[in-house]
């Protein structure tokens, strides 16, 4: 819904006023073609971006509204890129650890099978550890 009112103080007396609609598609493809992008520097990853409109303040309200949207994008990217390192990084952490689960119990198995006792383990442990001291 629509509510206009005239301006007492406009200088438009009796006159008509014309209100066009337009497709929003069509409207954004205007803009689109009117925004200028360019690298600042050969090296640099900062943009430049302008916008030429006969109204200056639309033109820099257009504008904001593109750097806040990027800048919301760019932050759901690295929450997700941080959320699938995470992933990644916990189901690595889960192999190993089942991993070496498995080995620890392959060595206890070995010693149960050949009769190893506990003690003979931690003396040659301590032994390994008197020898890589000296």
């Amino acid at each position: 819904m629509f509510v206009f009112k005239r301006n007492p103080l406009s200088g438009w007396g009796n006159n008509k006023m014309i209100l066009k609609f337009r497709n929003p598609e069509d409207v954004a493809q205007s803009y689109a073609n009117k925004l200028g992008v360019r690298v600042v520097g050969e090296w640099s990853s900062v943009l430049e971006l302008s916008l030429k409109d006969p109204v200056s303040q639309k033109a820099a309200d257009i504008i904001n509204e593109l750097i806040e949207l990027y800048n919301e994008a760019a932050i759901k990217d690295k929450n997700s890129s941080a959320e699938n390192t995470y992933e990644f990084i916990n189901e690595r952490l889960r192999l190993i650890t089942s991993e070496l689960s498995e080995a620890e119990g392959d060595v206890e198995q070995f010693k149960t099978r050949n009769i190893i006792p506990s003690e003979i383990t931690a003396n040659v442990e301590n032994y390994l550890t008197d020898f890589n001291t000296e």
